[in-house]
């Protein structure tokens, strides 16, 4: 097993774990197709907001990371370990940070960033509502990507696939229960609870694979 097959089937195993990604992304969509106008407005108006501190926080500063992580990993197995348990400190408390100002200010927030035009102060409400739920699933996230970059240092590309798959059944399932009874805050509690649970997947197979070695 050298050359191209170790380069295809890691490259084959990312495309599948890209794929599922995908799938995440359209059942969630689906799932949202079953809510009234207003109610799928609402739910990415206030996705939108949690992808702010992912967007400036949490991708620039692990991918600024993940060479020194791939070289730590590569020299010795404590220091790269180190070096995840330094980052999982930061990115979560940072994380954690957000979420208990935004869960404070949600209605601050959204009115002050979307209250325009035919925007009301009951849109805001609403939005703000499902803000406070979706906010939670940040911590998750950015644990979840540093995961996913200590998987890849760490030439682990099955786990991260995993886990999607995991977040993509969470999702469909929980989902599928949740939104016809309690509408688009089940959907957003389906999405969060998607992101915890691919998030304690990674970290539970990315710890058992550096006890083993």
């Amino acid at each position: 097993r050298k050359g191209w097959f170790v380069l295809w089937g890691a490259a084959s195993t990312i495309l599948l774990g890209e794929l599922i990604y995908l799938a995440v992304g359209l059942t969630e969509r689906s799932l949202a197709s079953w809510l009234p106008s207003g109610s799928i407005a609402g739910f990415f108006y206030a996705g939108t907001i949690v992808s702010v501190p992912l967007s400036l926080v949490v991708l620039p500063l692990t991918t600024m990371l993940f060479p020194r992580m791939v070289k730590a990993f590569g020299q010795d197995r404590m220091a790269g370990l180190a070096m995840l348990r330094k980052q999982v400190l930061l990115l979560f408390g940072v994380s954690f940070a957000v979420v208990i100002i935004v869960t404070f200010f949600a209605e601050s927030i959204v009115e002050l960033v979307f209250m325009r035009g035919k925007f009301s102060l009951d849109h805001v409400l609403f939005t703000a509502s499902i803000l406070s739920i979706t906010i939670w699933a940040l911590p998750f996230m950015s644990l979840g990507r540093v995961f996913r970059n200590s998987c890849y240092a760490l030439s682990d590309y099955r786990t991260p696939m995993v886990g999607l798959t995991v977040q993509w059944l969470v999702l469909a399932g929980l989902g599928a229960v949740l939104v016809p009874l309690v509408g688009v805050q089940g959907l957003a509690i389906a999405s969060v609870a998607g992101e915890v649970v691919t998030t304690l997947t990674m970290g539970s197979r990315l710890a058992n694979s550096l006890r083993s070695t």
